[in-house]
């Protein structure tokens, strides 16, 4: 009857999408000497990821914590490029869940009004973009100071079909 007009039917999506992060590298000045355009590498001495934070509002901008940790790094000796390896490691990764509601109302055998409700990124759930990665800035060094993708976005639609 009406009452399972109204809430029978309904269909439910979503989709969940899990990535890792994006690689980056560590940079540092140029002391190669080399005369070419680019930065040198820092030479790794110790585990970047040793005490950094999983929280991520510890390691954004204003945060007490790090992503990276600039203690694992040194200044490459002068005339070498450090030892390391370019884009080695990644960002934070990222998580969204997009979700959707439909509804299809029988008007006649070959029309019908459909309803729809679309969350994209229901759950606002913030991205992080890569830290900062330049050993000569250690104020910054292995924060992180932007997000990447959108915020929740949610939009409701009828179609007719005829």
């Amino acid at each position: 009857g009406a009452l399972s007009y109204l809430i029978g039917g309904w269909q439910l999506n979503a989709i969940l999408s899990l990535q890792t992060g994006l690689p980056f590298g560590i940079s540092a000045a140029d002391v190669s000497y080399t005369g070419g355009s680019h930065a040198s590498r820092p030479d790794r001495v110790g585990d970047p990821f040793s005490g950094a934070s999983d929280n991520p509002s510890d390691y954004v901008t204003g945060g007490t914590g790090f992503f990276i940790n600039h203690a694992a790094f040194a200044a490459p000796q002068p005339g070498t490029f450090g030892n390391t390896p370019p884009r080695a490691y990644h960002g934070p990764g990222q998580r969204n869940i997009d979700f959707s509601v439909f509804k299809s109302f029988p008007i006649s055998e070959a029309k019908r009004i459909e309803f729809r409700a679309e969350f994209f990124n229901a759950f606002n759930h913030p991205n992080f973009s890569n830290p900062s990665a330049s050993y000569t800035s250690p104020g910054s060094f292995g924060k992180v100071s932007s997000t990447v993708g959108d915020p929740r976005d949610i939009q409701f639609a009828l179609k007719f079909y005829f």
